[in-house]
């Protein structure tokens, strides 16, 4: 699918020594929703924020959240959301 074509290209560009940007961010997080892998979406979600150069925007937090939804993770929606 497209989400693993997104993630793909988006582990190659770290492999590469580039540091993804917010908006690389977001794009493989939507790619994530589309193919409703909310799991990989938390898990991007997660690696950035804990980067201490960027900051997760409204759009990433809400591509993960609606992968969650997606898969029925309305806990983790939630969770998100409350953030």
């Amino acid at each position: 699918g497209r989400w693993e074509t997104a993630l793909r290209l988006f582990d190659e560009l770290k492999a590469r020594g580039l540091q993804p940007n917010v908006v690389t961010y977001g794009a493989v997080l939507w790619a994530c929703e589309g193919g409703a892998q909310w799991d990989t979406a938390l898990a991007l979600l997660a690696e950035l924020k804990e980067r201490d150069d960027l900051q997760p925007s409204a759009a990433a937090y809400c591509a993960a959240i609606s992968a969650c939804g997606k898969a029925g993770r309305f806990d983790e929606a939630n969770d998100l959301f409350l953030e």
